[in-house]
């Protein structure tokens, strides 16, 4: 008895401690999502990482010596250790390939699914963390947005290139396409989808007219960077979520209680699609209006001022160079993912490792994609078989494969969860930001904020899954 008693008041510490690193970790994913952040001494950023990364070493190191020595019960999912087994194993065949930068990786993928899931899954205050980060993320992102849309307005831009990356940084209005405050266009407006939903889901809820105002106001907001982004993922992601909540929303009406069950599916999908159809329409009206608000709201004085030519006073371009006048619709991930899967091939059992793969193609294959590009794949999926080989990718596919039918069942089947404990919208946002990481590399061996929010929200899921009947 005295056993359980010190076992529960430890693990009260333990997840008061997780808490504080979740909001730790939300600081530092944003701060990297935020273009000028690059600018910064580099020094700093390795600073507070490495802080993070033995703040969640130790959180793990804490769990495994309550499992161990106190006899606490072992929650782990069995196919992420497997997952982080054959991570370990790839690093370690392909030790010749940046070895301390992979094992850096490893850490943090550990703390990704031992910390930041288990808290999602076992903490008993994940539902108040997950609120607590959703209002901090509606916060910052709508004033981050807020502040690109007027980088937009006053045709804003600079580019410079930094000596710790590849490409130029580029901030605000920039070939065509906002990039605002953001370091990536594709990954900001992935977020800004999350970030409607969360609003839209808080709206059900009644509000003072004050705050329900700003609400709305903000979901314009993040509609518009998402049109002005130029990013395809963004606009695909945006419509996958919309169609995604039509179809429970049309699924659970009265008008289908006498229908045959067949009817009632196919008339919500239906009626879904309709939906997103004209949903597009919209947004692409949406985005032609934006595209003339700088001549709409500035006079010709501010045009003279800005020095900007009189050809370019009206509306704005927002057709971007690198899609318009390109044969190859996927602009290069088409070839970045073939490139992948040959490198797959020179090593199916433990691929390249991730943080190798550079070095890897260049020694191995060097006539492939990959090698003339120094791109990665960006498609987490292709990028998690290139990386980790048939070791890592198949306990990492089994273990998303059983999540998505768990949550199909859960929400749509006996149980009905999709409106209930928000339910739905943890699924949506995890759903969301799975969609992106077909054209992102995002989600895992990554630190994102997309990462973060995915494996926390996935937690809850399991959670209210496993305690559907409270």
């Amino acid at each position: 008895m005295n056993n359980e008693n010190s076992i529960l008041k430890e693990e009260k510490k333990l997840q008061k401690l997780q808490e504080y690193f979740i909001y730790y970790l939300f600081f530092l994913v944003v701060c990297r999502s935020i273009g000028p952040y690059s600018l910064i001494n580099p020094r700093f950023d390795q600073i507070i990482f490495g802080i993070g990364a033995i703040y969640g070493f130790l959180l793990i190191v804490a769990e495994f010596i309550m499992v161990v020595l106190k006899k606490k019960k072992n929650n782990y999912n069995i196919w992420l250790i497997i997952f982080l087994i054959g991570l370990f194993l790839s690093i370690l065949i392909n030790y010749k390939f940046a070895l301390f930068s992979n094992l850096k990786l490893l850490v943090w993928q550990a703390i990704y699914l031992l910390v930041v899931f288990q808290v999602g899954k076992d903490n008993i205050h994940s539902g108040r963390i997950i609120k607590t980060l959703s209002n901090l993320l509606i916060i910052v992102w709508t004033i981050l947005t807020t502040i690109s849309l007027g980088m937009f307005l006053f045709r804003f831009s600079y580019a410079v290139h930094l000596t710790n990356r590849a490409r130029f940084l580029r901030i605000g209005f920039f070939d065509a396409r906002l990039f605002g405050v953001f370091e990536d266009p594709n990954f900001s407006s992935t977020i800004s989808v999350v970030v409607i939903l969360l609003i839209v889901y808080s709206l059900r809820i009644k509000k003072g007219k004050l705050q329900s105002f700003l609400s709305y106001l903000a979901i314009i907001f993040q509609l518009a960077y998402i049109q002005l982004s130029g990013s395809r993922t963004g606009l695909i992601v945006l419509l996958l979520s919309i169609f995604v909540l039509s179809f429970s929303i049309l699924l659970n009406l009265d008008f289908w209680i006498k229908k045959k069950y067949l009817y009632k599916w196919l008339g919500s999908l239906f009626s879904a699609l309709i939906i997103v159809i004209l949903s597009y329409f919209l947004l692409e009206a949406f985005k032609y209006i934006l595209s003339l608000l700088p001549s709409v709201l500035f006079k010709e004085e501010h045009r003279i001022l800005k020095d900007i030519p009189k050809k370019d006073g009206g509306k704005i371009s927002l057709e971007r160079s690198d899609v318009e006048n390109n044969s190859d619709a996927s602009n290069g991930r088409l070839g970045l993912w073939k490139s992948g899967f040959e490198l797959f091939k020179t090593n199916i059992l433990f691929g390249t490792s991730p943080k190798g793969i550079f070095e890897y193609a260049k020694e191995v294959l060097p006539t492939t994609f990959i090698d003339r590009t120094q791109k990665y794949t960006h498609n987490t999926y292709v990028n998690v078989i290139t990386s980790t080989g048939l070791v890592g990718s198949i306990p990492l596919f089994f273990f998303f494969i059983k999540s998505f039918f768990m949550v199909i069942t859960k929400a749509y089947g006996k149980a009905k969860l999709f409106f209930k404990n928000n339910y739905g919208m943890n699924a949506q946002i995890v759903l969301a930001i799975a969609a992106s990481a077909f054209f992102l590399n995002d989600i895992v061996m990554v630190n994102s904020v997309g990462s973060l929010i995915f494996w926390l929200f996935l937690g809850r899921i399991y959670y209210l899954s496993n305690n559907e009947t409270n």
